[in-house]
């Protein structure tokens, strides 16, 4: 399964994804893009994909978690996941629904 959002650039072909052996690919955000502008790691031209760009200033603590772009999600399914993801569900809606009267 492949998510894009609308505003998702494809800059190479997606039959690529199916090459990689992977059960879930997303992208780092990018906080060098202009909508970041008013963020600190902005301000200083970090960016996560290119760490080794600007290293992050002691003086602002740590640096942020690793931000993924859910804009951009790829996941290859197989039937064990997909009978605990089920398992799983049927119990949190049992939980949701425990005590509520319709």
């Amino acid at each position: 399964m492949i998510y894009l959002d609308g505003d998702i650039q494809v800059l190479a072909a997606l039959i690529t994804f199916s090459k990689i052996q992977m059960l879930l690919l997303c992208c780092h955000g990018l906080f060098c893009e202009k909508n970041w502008s008013n963020s600190p790691q902005f301000k200083i031209g970090y960016c996560q994909q290119c760490l080794e760009r600007v290293h992050w200033p002691a003086e602002m603590g740590s640096p942020p978690l690793l931000y993924f772009n859910a804009g951009l999600f790829v996941y290859q399914s197989n039937i064990l996941t997909y009978s605990d993801s089920w398992t799983l569900s049927k119990s949190l809606l049992q939980l949701c629904l425990r005590g509520k009267t319709f």
